[in-house]
């Protein structure tokens, strides 16, 4: 509405009086008539309504304005989110930085070739069963090859996976450093749980998680974060004790990122138990091909070629 334009008429009585400007309206029902019983129109209107109803009826077309306004913000910055994340003409993901953008280029990566990962998760499943879990830690690097070859363009199949035999002995000693933190912390909490129950303490569930999980669960968090770059490392030629270094020294220069980085990956992972553990056949590509956008951002430049292990200004 423009305030000083002199198009508004109003009953004062029985005359009609105007043409003025709503700011004059406006003054009226601020010194004479209740702008609830001062009846006004504009020139041509078909009809008078009270100057209440006017300015109730501005202010919902300002509201709906603002939110069209609003709507069309949030989808040009959800297009440009979009248009930033995405692969260009090539198929190669630009490197950008945030995790939120690192998860919404996993999802393009694992959802737009569903059933290759599906199969890849599947053939890696059969041969860790058929091999006592020996296959495991190689196979999960074969899952992040296939993840770094998405990132850059190029097509993967299931039986990519067995590419993670190539570096079998970098992935076996960079697995066994979570796997003796996790035996330790088992152990750990048994003896704390033993200790408590022959020295006869009787505590609740909730103490008992408040005082021993919880804290066992931010420690493997903790390592996840400052190991977060390991895998992707260890998939593109990195030996063992190179990644560790690598990603401590990268993802421990912003260890509160990469911390709120692995608590988003675990949601992820627990909502993949929904249906019986199905959707960890889409979850756990998902958390993996998020690492791997990470550490292409930090790890490597404009052209894609391998930097030092420093973390980017």
């Amino acid at each position: 509405m423009n305030r000083e334009e002199a198009v508004w008429y109003y009953l004062l009585g029985k005359r009609t009086l105007g043409p003025v400007s709503w700011a004059e309206i406006e003054q009226i029902t601020d010194d004479t008539v209740d702008a609830d019983d001062l009846l006004v129109a504009r020139g041509g209107d078909d009809e008078w309504l009270t100057a209440s109803d006017v300015i109730e009826a501005e202010a919902e077309e300002a509201r709906a304005v603002e939110e069209r306004e609003a709507a069309e913000r949030a989808r040009e910055k959800h297009e440009r989110i979009r248009t930033e994340i995405s692969p260009g003409p090539d198929g190669v993901f630009p490197a950008v930085d945030g995790v939120g953008k690192w998860i919404g280029q996993a999802a393009q990566m694992v959802l737009k070739r569903i059933w290759v990962w599906i199969g890849a998760l599947v053939l890696g499943l059969l041969t860790v069963t058929l091999t006592l879990g020996i296959a495991g830690p190689p196979l999960l690097v074969g899952l992040y090859m296939m993840a770094l070859d998405r990132f850059r363009g190029r097509a993967v199949r299931a039986t990519d996976v067995f590419r993670g035999f190539s570096r079998f002995l970098p992935a076996w000693g960079l697995g066994l450093a979570p796997l003796a933190v996790t035996i330790s912390a088992t152990i750990l909490v048994g003896l704390i749980l033993q200790s408590m129950g022959q020295s006869g303490v009787s505590e609740t569930r909730e103490a008992l998680t408040v005082l021993v999980v919880l804290p066992m669960a931010a420690l493997l968090l903790g390592m996840g974060a400052v190991l977060f770059y390991a895998g992707p490392l260890i998939a593109d030629g990195r030996g063992a004790w190179e990644a560790a270094r690598g990603s401590w020294t990268v993802a421990g220069a912003d260890f509160g990122l990469h911390f709120r980085a692995m608590m988003l990956l675990g949601l992820i992972l627990m909502l993949g138990n929904i249906a019986c553990y199905v959707g960890l056949l889409v979850s756990v590509p998902i958390a993996l091909c998020t690492q791997v956008a990470g550490y292409m951002y930090r790890f490597r430049d404009e052209q894609g070629r391998r930097t030092s292990m420093r973390p980017k200004g």
